[in-house]
């Protein structure tokens, strides 16, 4: 990967993002894929528009598309859709994507690294109020 310039634009930004993410997220797509070929094999039964049986040949799920949750506890731990999950959204006809967490998004990182933080300065510099200045913190008592 290229130096850092401190002037990187934003769409500069997004591609040395996405270049990291695809390179550190090889494994997940390798197991995010395992998860997509799993659920083609799963038998999913509506219970009505939001909430789906999926049985598999080790443990059945109870999936709620509108809160996100299986009751095999990994969409809702993991905010990411589990083999039961990506079967119960199959039958919906939508995309995994729309149910994982936004954090898990290239776009939100970038957006979180877009804004500039300017430099603190010495402490020697610093402005601090009196009633601060008299403020005595002490490392926690475990510590001592």
């Amino acid at each position: 990967m290229r130096g850092v310039r401190g002037d990187l634009s934003f769409e500069g930004l997004k591609k040395l993002v996405e270049e990291v993410v695809r390179v550190n997220s090889k494994m997940d797509k390798i197991e995010l894929h395992a998860l997509i070929n799993d659920a083609h094999c799963f038998v999913v039964k509506p219970i009505n528009r939001v909430e789906f049986e999926v049985k598999d040949r080790k443990m059945d799920g109870l999936v709620n598309l509108s809160k996100n949750t299986c009751s095999c506890c990994e969409f809702q731990t993991n905010l990411l859709p589990c083999s039961h999950a990506i079967a119960a959204i199959s039958k919906c006809k939508h995309e995994a994507v729309e149910f994982c967490a936004d954090y898990y998004k290239t776009i939100i990182l970038v957006e979180g690294y877009a804004g500039s933080i300017p430099p603190i300065g010495h402490p020697s510099e610093w402005d601090i109020p009196l009633h601060m200045k008299q403020i005595v913190v002490l490392p926690p008592a475990w510590r001592c």
